[in-house]
């Protein structure tokens, strides 16, 4: 009788336990690596999370923040700041559009809708038809965000790039020089006109080519984003 309502405590624990705060269960398995790479959850670990959107909601990296974690999160708008500023104190917020390092432009038309549509989106993805939702954003090239960051990033326990941001994830990644930016585990979105050949388009892309000329192995794959992890990781962390 004792162990069975035990189990029945076990259950109502995990009904009220939130598991994952991401999408699709990203963070469970980024945590999963994390762990499989000899590191501990609540160590010293760093994270840049690009496209962060929501401080809790949806987010890759809120779980790592709870274990301890700090990091910096990139988004647009005044009430995504303040709310990281919020739930998330230890984080710095960047408030950009993240581009790839040949983008010339210095500002991006972007629609914030505000929270509870998750529909923000660079002008250039989204047929504006009018829309005042429009604003101009200043963007920030990949090369200078990882430049600014790169000593948190050589301290770190382990280090994690999440991105999610409106289709351009490939083009960013793209620019990355991941020989001098030693992230362990890489997570982006890359997308296909025929979801059931999704993986396969993937392995053909530049873009996995480019991951795999720097050491990263495909390690799994949530919906539409890829998680790569680098081969030396365990070596590097030592």
């Amino acid at each position: 009788m004792l162990d069975f309502l035990k189990q029945i405590a076990k259950g109502v624990f995990y009904i009220l336990k939130s598991r994952s705060y991401s999408q699709l269960g990203e963070d469970l398995v980024l945590m999963n690596h994390i762990e499989w790479l000899g590191k501990t959850l609540d160590s010293n670990g760093f994270y840049i999370d690009i496209g962060a959107f929501h401080p809790i909601d949806g987010s890759n990296t809120y779980a790592l923040y709870r274990l301890g974690s700090r990091g910096v999160v990139v988004d647009v708008g005044e009430s995504k700041k303040a709310l990281f500023k919020m739930f998330r104190p230890r984080d710095h917020f960047v408030n950009a559009a993240i581009v790839p390092n040949h983008c010339e432009q210095k500002d991006l038309l972007f629609r914030l809708s505000g929270y509870g549509k998750k529909t923000d989106g660079i002008a250039e993805f989204i047929d504006t038809d009018g829309d005042e939702s429009f604003v101009r954003i200043p963007t920030l090239r990949i090369s200078k965000l990882l430049l600014d960051h790169l000593p948190k990033l050589n301290c770190s326990s382990w280090s994690v790039l999440s991105l999610d941001i409106e289709g351009c994830d490939q083009d960013v990644i793209m620019s990355i020089d991941f020989e001098v930016y030693r992230f362990n585990i890489v997570l982006f979105e890359s997308f296909s006109s025929d979801p059931a050949k999704k993986i396969h388009d993937h392995f053909n892309s530049d873009c996995h080519e480019h991951m795999r000329s720097f050491g990263y192995a495909l390690q799994s794959v949530c919906g539409p984003t890829f998680i790569y992890v680098r081969l030396n990781s365990v070596s590097d962390l030592d």
